[in-house]
This record gives C-alpha cells, sequence and structure tokens, in this order.
C-alpha cells in the first residue's frame, strides 16, 4: 500500500504476514488476507501516522469482498489491545460494519452486508466531546445508519494505523481481499460519498 498523500506514510509488513497481491482486486489489484494462519495471518501496517489522521473529523473508505462475516474482522484500526483510536469492523454484530473507539463499539450498521462480492465500504466520523459526534456507514453508496454520541474522543496516540487486523493485537485478522483504503481529514458528505461509489 502506497501512501499517495506524499507524507510518506506507505504500509510495511514481513515475510509470511504480508497480504498477497492479486490483478482480480477491484481496480486494477487488490492485497489478499488469509485469517486462517492464526498469528501469523497478513496484514499491513503504516508506522504511527499521527500527521495523517484527524481523531475528530475523518471518513475511511474502501472496497472489501470478504470470504465470510462469522467472526469479528478488523478492516482499518489504530489501536492497541487497551486503548481504542478506532477500529472499523465487520462481523461482530452479524454481518454488520461496527465503529469502535475509547471503550468499545460505539456504532453499529442497520443492514447485513453479503460476503463474497465487492462491496463499497464508507465510514465517516465527526464531532468533538462537547458537542457531541456522529458515526455514519455506507455501503455502495447508499446510507446503513450510524450513532450520535457524547463520550469522549480518543486522542491521537502513538500506534500503528493496520488494514486487515486490530492495531496492535493479534487479534480479528481480515479473511477476503481489499482495495483501494482512503482515509480523510474530514467527514465527507453524503453525496461525496455517492460520487466516491460512482
Amino acid at each position: 500500500f502506497f501512501d499517495f498523500t506524499g507524507l510518506g506514510n506507505n504500509g510495511s509488513c514481513t515475510g509470511t504476514t504480508c497480504p498477497l497481491f492479486n490483478t482480480s482486486g477491484k481496480l486494477g489489484g487488490g492485497y489478499s488476507f488469509n485469517a486462517s494462519s492464526g498469528l501469523n495471518s497478513p496484514r499491513m501496517n503504516f508506522s504511527k501516522p499521527t500527521n495523517m489522521i484527524n481523531m475528530t473529523n475523518m471518513t475511511i473508505s474502501l472496497w472489501m469482498n470478504s470470504g465470510d462475516g462469522i467472526n469479528t474482522q478488523s478492516l482499518v484500526s489504530k489501536s492497541d489491545q487497551s486503548f481504542l483510536e478506532f477500529d472499523l469492523e465487520w462481523g461482530r454484530t452479524d454481518r454488520r460494519l461496527d465503529w469502535l473507539h475509547g471503550g468499545g463499539v460505539v456504532a453499529t450498521s442497520n443492514q447485513d452486508i453479503a460476503g463474497g462480492i465487492w462491496q463499497h465500504i464508507v465510514a465517516t466520523r465527526n464531532g468533538s466531546t462537547s458537542v457531541g459526534w456522529t458515526v455514519s456507514f455506507y455501503v455502495n453508496g447508499a446510507s446503513h445508519g450510524g450513532a450520535n454520541g457524547s463520550a469522549t474522543n480518543p486522542s491521537n496516540r502513538d500506534h500503528d494505523l493496520v488494514i486487515g487486523k486490530l492495531g496492535d493485537g493479534d487479534l480479528f485478522f481480515f479473511n477476503g481481499t481489499i482495495d483501494e483504503v482512503a482515509i480523510w481529514n474530514r467527514s465527507l458528505s453524503d453525496q461525496e460519498v455517492r460520487e466516491l461509489y460512482n
């Protein structure tokens, strides 16, 4: 994974923990993650990218084609096992998306998402502790609900950004193919999400 922002936060991996590139991605090629290898399952790390994450307003977008949704699978996260800066997951709550920060799950999408086909996933988050925050989910350009809250916003701590598992912990490995991951330091509008999908 290459950081096209020019900030140099390129992804890295080592040996058997590297996801495999294949030409059958959604747009020109994607990376396959195989969760069956336990602690050696593939993941992609972006070393402590504090200069690219706005913990108050942000958007995560990606294409995924997952093998199943019967287990919790982390798509994109920045955390360790004791503190969640954020974690976008699929499969924890049925086949739905979950957003976690701080102490745990703060939002769940309102519809199941089928595995085995390409799905465009977007999660947006905006707001602050003093005025509350909003998490919104989109699948293939359409709203899949979200949640509002007033829980404490997590700070931008010294953790890696990770694709394919839960942050610094060896948990919730993704099983399938991920392509075109993008992160914005703002919350995209409904229209922008639809244009991104189309």
